[in-house]
């Protein structure tokens, strides 16, 4: 990349980029600065049409205890606990955030993180690489591994997305989400049934993808504390060779080994808006 400026004591690199070289014009008057992204950073502009269709926001301004999602009366202890999850969630009034249209995948011998539909998940990655990795992924947007409390609202926010926009019933959504997501899902027991990874960009529900496939590491917070032991990190939703009954794409369980590589799971990303 080059950038070119007639006073090179005022140029500032781009965030989440690094200095290489710089050559000077043969009369003197200009400077070509040569830079490069930091390893890990992705090569996006975060002004551009792609940017807003590969990181959509999820607008936790719109959720609130009177939603018509948690307007439902569970019925199972697997929905009375996610909906307990919930309504801590959204009392906290958490900003809005971005996450990731599609699960991760990487690229050449660097493991470049790529989003883009039609390819293999990112899975055999232990949460640690996941962690580190989104850090650097766009640090100008504060990106990160998602939180147990981002998790909940972004299914949150699907599940209130199909009640009031695809006109769901609720007792589906409820019983697809918490009790049998081989329904809408990747499993080992859905009923079409491949019993391999499938690409990313598979399975979209409502304007999202890739909500099981595989199971996804994120970082555990006090959202957790009332309901369970946890651990730094933690396993949400189930991958293809697990039952979507015992692992639905709202479960949560505690990951007790940050630098075993996961043969099944990938990382859940999430930054600023």
């Amino acid at each position: 990349m080059i950038v070119s400026t007639d006073n090179y004591d005022i140029y500032k690199p781009k965030p989440g980029t690094v200095f290489t070289s710089a050559q000077i014009s043969e009369d003197g008057k200009t400077v070509k600065l040569f830079w490069k992204y930091k390893e890990g950073r992705l090569d996006i502009d975060l002004n551009s049409p792609k940017f807003e269709k590969l990181f959509p926001i999820i607008f936790v301004e719109k959720l609130s205890l009177d939603s018509k999602v948690m307007r439902y009366s569970t019925k199972t202890l697997k929905q009375r606990t996610f909906k307990q999850l919930l309504e801590s969630a959204i009392k906290q009034d958490f900003p809005n955030f971005r996450i990731a249209l599609y699960s991760p995948s990487l690229e050449g011998e660097d493991c470049n993180i790529n989003f883009i539909p039609g390819e293999f998940p990112a899975v055999g990655k232990t949460a640690n690489f996941w962690f580190e990795r989104f850090k650097s992924a766009i640090p100008e947007k504060n990106s990160r591994m998602m939180s147990v409390t981002e998790y909940v609202l972004f299914i949150g926010y699907v599940m209130n997305y199909l009640i009031e926009e695809e006109k769901m019933s609720s007792k589906l959504v409820w019983s697809f989400f918490c009790d049998d997501s081989s329904q809408i899902e990747n499993y080992s027991d859905s009923k079409d049934l491949i019993y391999d990874l499938e690409p990313t960009g598979s399975r979209k529900i409502g304007a999202f993808f890739d909500l099981a496939n595989t199971s996804k590491i994120v970082c555990a917070d006090n959202i957790l504390s009332k309901f369970a032991s946890f651990s730094k990190f933690m396993l949400v939703s189930g991958s293809y060779n697990e039952s979507g009954k015992a692992y639905p794409i709202c479960s949560i369980g505690k990951l007790n080994s940050p630098d075993s590589e996961l043969n099944y799971s990938v990382g859940l990303f999430a930054c600023d808006v």
